[in-house]
């Protein structure tokens, strides 16, 4: 068994956006930073929370 404090975490985002903000705010306060795989006509539907992901560097 390995020892380790860390895991890999992702997050497909290909769909709405009303759990989105409440996950980065749970991850914020946890300070855990996870990948996020967006899609393209995501990241062209919510821009804003895409950047939002940006700016909490996941």
């Amino acid at each position: 068994m390995i020892d380790s404090k860390y895991i890999a975490f992702a997050c497909n985002v290909d769909w709405g956006n009303e759990n989105i903000p409440e996950i980065l705010s749970i991850l914020e306060e946890k300070n855990v930073k996870i990948t996020f795989f967006v899609a393209g006509r995501w990241s062209e539907k919510y821009p804003e929370l895409l950047n939002s992901i940006i700016r909490g560097d996941h």
